[in-house]
């Protein structure tokens, strides 16, 4: 359920991008999360502060789970495809297999390098930087997609000890409202800016863009890490990019109709179905369990 509402978000996410700013957009799916968590946090009477020692960790999540993962994929996302988009965020969990690996809490198998190289291919081929000249904003788009991607890899391997210790809400209701500051100096400025120009469709996408990928998804997501490993969480990636190019074919055109702005025209083309083999091959071989590897 948790992909299903993170592959939604990469169309309608795109279609919504036509008529709000990057910024505003990020800004309102990060303080529409701080309020709904703190609203939670307040019927479970959770601590309005975290413990003192954990303050750094806190915002340490904040900047890799939202700010710098939120910000890095809705501009990628406003430069390439959701297809393409999509693709790229299923190197998560190599990236967090990766940063296990340079933490020193595991020691990789043979096969984790074989894994490595095979995403790490098909990600180039998806991006096809060949293609730099002809369309750089679109390569610079990809670019900031694997940023996100690796961001929320380190969240991911480092939000387990929090969700474990304090509760999956507990530690959203305090991560949100720093993420929301974080973000508000360029947010609120182009909210205030286009804002007047919302109309009532808009706003219907903005909640579903708050409510499901935002609030649904990330507690959701919260809940698992605190009941499964971080590498089985990460897995579930897997299923991600086959639902979002199934929404991205069926649904991007129609959404934006509804929404009055330009359909993005989302297609498969070779390149991406030989990427996103490569990619998911990779991730398979990378995160497998294997007697090789053991815990340093």
């Amino acid at each position: 359920m948790v992909q299903i509402a993170f592959a939604s978000w990469a169309i309608v996410g795109k279609v919504t991008l036509g008529v709000v700013a990057a910024e505003a957009l990020t800004f309102l799916r990060l303080f529409g999360g701080a309020l709904a968590f703190a609203i939670v946090a307040r019927v479970r009477r959770d601590p309005v502060l975290p413990p003192k020692g954990e303050r750094f960790e806190l915002v340490l999540l904040a900047l890799t789970g939202l700010v710098i993962n939120q910000l890095c994929f809705t501009w990628g996302l406003r430069r390439t495809s959701a297809v393409e988009t999509t693709l790229l965020v299923a190197m998560i969990p190599v990236f967090s297999a990766l940063f296990a690996v340079l933490s020193g809490a595991e020691r990789p198998a043979r096969t984790f390098w074989i894994g490595l190289a095979s995403a790490l291919g098909g990600a180039v081929i998806v991006a096809r930087p060949w293609r730099l000249h002809a369309q750089s904003a679109h390569l610079f788009g990809d670019a900031l997609v694997l940023v996100n991607s690796a961001s929320y890899a380190v969240y991911l391997v480092r939000g387990r000890r929090a969700f474990l210790k304090h509760g999956a809400l507990t530690v959203l209701g305090w991560i949100f409202p720093i993420a929301a500051v974080c973000v508000a100096p360029i947010g609120v400025p182009a909210l205030i800016e286009g804002i007047a120009g919302y109309s009532s469709r808009t706003w219907g996408a903005l909640a579903y863009v708050v409510l499901a990928p935002t609030v649904f998804a990330y507690g959701g997501n919260a809940y698992a890490l605190a009941r499964a490993p971080s590498s089985l969480v990460a897995a579930f990636i897997y299923v991600q990019p086959a639902l979002a190019m199934l929404m991205a074919v069926t649904l991007g055109d129609p959404l934006a109709r509804w929404l009055g702005v330009a359909p993005p025209g989302e297609r498969l083309d070779a390149a991406s179905i030989v990427g996103m083999a490569a990619i998911l091959a990779g991730v398979w071989i990378a995160t497998r369990p294997s007697g090789e590897g053991a815990k340093a």
